[in-house]
């Protein structure tokens, strides 16, 4: 590795460059707020070929925006994947790439070759490796990065690690350099938090304790965690009621709305977001005080506790060493309060998780067995994986092994020991062989290939459903996600024109890929208008075949003399003529100076047909760099 500039680095973090720099790994175990994001940073601007993963696409958009607001001088252009099939390319590009778990797992089932030349992964948020939902997926991408390019750095990071010197014997097993340990005390951290756990009588009582708590420190800002997505919206419209300035954040809301949110938290401008588990990872918020309101809720006939490491993450977000929009000054203290309205609540708060260590990791690499042995088996034969999977946290019996391959056999996704070419199709599609299977049958069933559309949508739905813990009583069946209407929003000096489709945008966005899935796994097996077919659904619902409304909205504004605003992701890029291009509904936006990646608002300054030209809403901060003679590119 290059030299890391030791500007603006404290002792820990100079510490850790230097270990990066005599050749080992580090496993960095930090508490919240003490600044494992700006060591991440400052390595990755000064490193070669670079990849940050990230475990979801608004934190991985985040970090990625803010490499390019800290481009300072001559910079490769970063680039950024977040497993958008409408981006699918066979490789990576560039030498800084931001990608979320499960984008660079598919690149390295791929064998990508843009990882022989990768000399750093940073891992963010390395406790992942220890969920029970994507444990898996981390297990299996840093497995296959070892066989592809052994060699390279790493540095993970963390909060919530309750066994660091365990993990780290595992990666040092794993790669060819050795991990080193560097543990943060919780005495570093810079802001000292006070945790209290308060029992109250009664859902009424709760409210009206959070209430008066939030009056009682005007000056103050408050993030307040529910589990459910309602609760955290009618929390905040009985709050806005009672003159408290408050939003909602969760993952049912667009993405300009999330963004909205933060962004008028962060300016001082609502004092309370009421939120999901969206904001417990890695987002640096103003908030003094943090209130979990269920440590412990029901659900699906089922009860369910907040963990001691979620808590933490949690609890993390409140007195982070930054000025507060309201007074001005830097916060110096943090809280979190626990509410209960039960001793059994409350005796769960005091014993796990008020002024708790984080919990040790387990794996769960076993709990999707088939499917991370499918990937696998890109790399190795049957008899040869159990060697492959030595590499796991997890010790897999053999007789799990057997019965794994034996049921990709079933799928006749393996045969002899080896993939098959349809098996190998699918693992490098990185879809689940189980729903695969479950498509192939019916493909083959008595539906026509034309009608297999609607049946293929219809599936999507339902495997898409089965992955969603908080479901609207307005889904019931496929069509229910193609339902939208326009929104208008005042913004700067024109209206911001928005698309609200009526279905949470994240359950839209699965069943769109297990779409494009369908349809690629369609044409594979020789289902040609099948897969035609398909592809006229997903156009549908993602409408991108909608050009007529949105003309006629755009032209009835723009006649009444309004400026126009649109919010854009750019898709691709244009380096020669230095012109970004993204999709809004059927139109295709062409942005000049943006990179790909780049999201944010775009005024409109004309549009023809299926094609519309605009320009960056505000001056991004890197374009304003270059303005000046600093270059993005080298």
């Amino acid at each position: 590795m290059e030299t890391v500039t030791a500007q603006g680095l404290n002792e820990w973090q100079k510490k850790v460059t230097q270990v990066l720099e005599n050749g080992s790994n580090v496993l960095v175990v930090a508490p919240t707020g003490s600044g494992k994001s700006h060591l991440a940073m400052s390595v990755a601007l000064t490193s070669a070929r670079t990849l940050w993963v990230l475990p979801t696409k608004a934190l991985t958009r985040e970090w990625f925006m803010r490499s390019l607001e800290s481009a300072a001088g001559p910079m490769r252009l970063p680039n950024i994947y977040t497993g958008d099939y409408r981006r699918d390319t066979p490789f990576y590009e560039g030498d800084l790439v931001f990608a979320t778990y499960e984008s660079a797992l598919t690149q390295l089932r791929r064998k990508d070759p843009w990882f022989s030349a990768l000399e750093l992964l940073i891992f963010d948020e390395f406790q992942f490796v220890g969920e029970e939902e994507r444990g898996g997926v981390v297990e299996e991408l840093l497995i296959l990065l070892s066989e592809l390019k052994p060699t390279t750095t790493l540095l993970a990071l963390s909060a919530t690690i309750g066994n660091p010197e365990t993990l780290a014997s595992w990666l040092s097993r794993l790669f060819a350099r050795p991990a080193q340990l560097v543990e943060i005390p919780y005495i570093e951290r810079p802001v000292k938090l006070t945790q209290r756990a308060v029992k109250l009588r009664g859902e009424q009582e709760k409210r009206r304790y959070l209430y008066e708590l939030i009056r009682s420190s005007p000056s103050e800002q408050f993030l307040v965690f529910t589990p459910r997505r309602f609760d955290a919206e009618n929390l905040a419209k009985q709050f806005r009621n009672g003159g408290i300035l408050t939003a909602a954040h969760h993952a049912g809301l667009d993405r300009l709305s999330r963004v909205t949110a933060e962004d008028s938290f962060r300016r001082g401008k609502i004092q309370v977001l009421f939120c999901t588990a969206t904001l417990q990872y890695g987002v640096n918020l103003p908030a003094h005080t943090v209130v979990v309101y269920d440590p412990v809720w029901s659900a699906a006939s089922r009860e369910f506790y907040l963990s001691t490491n979620d808590y933490l993450q949690m609890a993390g977000r409140a007195g982070r060493p930054i000025k507060s929009p309201v007074t001005g000054e830097v916060i110096v203290s943090g809280h979190v309060f626990v509410l209960s309205t039960d001793n059994y609540e409350h005796n769960y708060a005091k014993a796990h998780l008020i002024n708790q260590q984080p919990e040790p990791l387990e794996s769960s690499f076993e709990t999707e067995l088939v499917q991370r042995i499918h990937g696998l088996l890109l790399y190795k034969s049957a008899t040869e994986i159990r060697k492959l999977l030595s590499k796991s946290f997890a010790r897999v019996q053999n007789k799990q092994i057997s019965a794994a391959i034996r049921l990709l056999e079933e799928m006749r996704f393996v045969k002899s020991g080896w993939l098959t070419p349809l098996g190998s199709f699918v693992a490098e599609l990185n879809l689940s062989p189980f729903i695969a299977s479950r498509f192939l049958r019916l493909l083959e069933s008595r539906f026509t290939e034309r009608s297999v559309g609607k049946a293929a949508a219809q599936q999507a739905f339902e495997e898409a459903l089965r992955e969603t813990s908080s479901i609207p009583s307005n889904l019931s069946r496929y069509q229910d996600l193609l339902n939208w209407v326009f929104v208008e929003r005042r913004h700067l000096d024109g209206q911001l024109l928005m698309v609200n489709y009526t279905c949470p945008p994240i359950l839209r966005d699965r069943v769109a890929w297990y779409l494009y899935a369908f349809e690629r796994l369609s044409g594979f097996v020789g289902a040609n208008m099948a897969a035609q077919a398909i592809a006229t659904e997903r156009v549908s619902l993602e409408g991108l075949d909608q050009v007529v409304r949105p003309t006629e909205r755009i032209r009835k504004l723009t006649s009444g003399g309004k400026r126009v605003y649109i919010e854009v992701a750019i898709k691709d890029y244009d380096k020669a003529a230095n012109v970004g291009v993204a999709d809004w509904l059927g139109f295709r936006v062409h942005v000049v100076g943006v990179p790909r990646g780049w999201s944010d608002v775009v005024e409109i300054l004309d549009y023809n047909g299926p094609n519309i030209n605009a320009k960056p809403a505000a001056t991004p901060h890197f374009l304003s760099s270059a303005e000046e003679g600093n270059s993005l590119t080298e």
